[in-house]
């Protein structure tokens, strides 16, 4: 008699899934890490008119990663806590810029495409994940997001 899986098993879907599903989730927190590092760096060289909005994406890039963390765990891998090359990089060139001037409003020139690769990563974990749970809370921190986006698009007032 086979044995019956667990309630577990069965919401992470079949095991064959499990690898893309992880691999994703795994892409998403590593972009998600690295974005958290850079915005540490723009929160503590940025002028008074950028800091509020370096310190939203920081934020919530460090929710998102505690999240992805979490359903790292439950696909059964080990979430990956460090920032990447990547990232060392881009907190590199910031705090370089940081010494000649404070880190101002053309800092963000570059968030949309930056952001956008944090986005893609969501949106490629959400077609890896079976679970619809899963893929919602992608949904959300995808949506999260955008709204910031946004906010870093509209015109100063």
């Amino acid at each position: 008699m086979a044995e019956l899986e667990t309630t577990s098993e069965r919401a992470l879907g079949a095991p064959e899934t499990r690898p893309a599903a992880l691999a994703a989730l795994q892409d998403a927190l590593s972009r998600s890490i690295d974005a958290q590092a850079a915005y540490d760096v723009m929160v503590d060289h940025a002028g008074p008119d950028c800091r509020p909005l370096a310190q939203k994406f920081r934020a919530t890039h460090a929710e998102h990663a505690q999240r992805l963390g979490a359903m790292v765990t439950a696909y059964g891998g080990t979430p990956h806590s460090e920032a990447g090359l990547i990232a060392t990089l881009n907190q590199a060139m910031l705090s370089l810029r940081a010494l000649f001037d404070e880190i101002g409003e053309d800092a963000f020139d570059s968030v949309p495409e930056s952001e956008g690769r944090v986005i893609r990563s969501l949106d490629e974990a959400m077609t890896d994940v079976p679970e619809a749970r899963d893929r919602e809370e992608l949904a959300q921190m995808r949506g999260e997001l955008e709204t910031l986006l946004a906010e870093a698009e509209a015109p100063a007032v």
